[in-house]
């Protein structure tokens, strides 16, 4: 299903995708999750419209949250259509499965990744994915996720 969970951003998601309200943050960033049970899949997208936040500050924010986790990261620089710029940042780390529609999910090993980016007119965005690390199902589904990123003019 193709989403535009934000002005300026598409992506697409399982077809069975759930979601929830916009949560809007004090410092303005705007968050919103997309899960997918049969995918065993989490797609969380953040972004800021104020043009306060970069996407390289997002990503350091982000290394330094995982650094402080204990989590290693790696980051490379990625092509994302409509954008001169973009980061792709992956992670493993375990924990409650996020997709799980059980009132008390059991823990898994979890794949991260996250495309990072800036868009027009200050927007910043972040498309996280959180998968399955051992099921292939859900790792090629996270990639095709994080593949389908496009930012286009607000």
């Amino acid at each position: 299903m193709v989403l535009l969970p934000a002005p300026g951003l598409m992506l697409r998601v399982p077809a069975d995708a759930t979601t929830a309200q916009t949560t809007v943050y004090e410092d303005g960033m705007r968050q919103i999750y997309y899960d997918s049970a049969s995918a065993a899949l989490t797609v969380d997208v953040e972004y800021y419209a104020d043009g306060s936040v970069s996407a390289s500050d997002v990503l350091a924010s982000q290394q330094e949250t995982l650094e402080k986790q204990g989590v290693e990261a790696s980051t490379e620089e990625v092509s994302v259509e409509g954008a001169d710029e973009a980061a792709l940042l992956r992670w493993e780390s375990s924990g409650p499965a996020p997709w799980s529609r059980e009132s008390r999910p059991g823990t898994v090993a979890v794949a991260g990744a996250a495309v990072i980016v800036d868009g027009t007119q200050g927007y910043s965005y972040g498309v996280y994915v959180l998968a399955d690390s051992t099921s292939t199902s859900s790792l090629e589904q996270a990639e095709a996720v994080l593949e389908s990123v496009v930012v286009s003019p607000v």
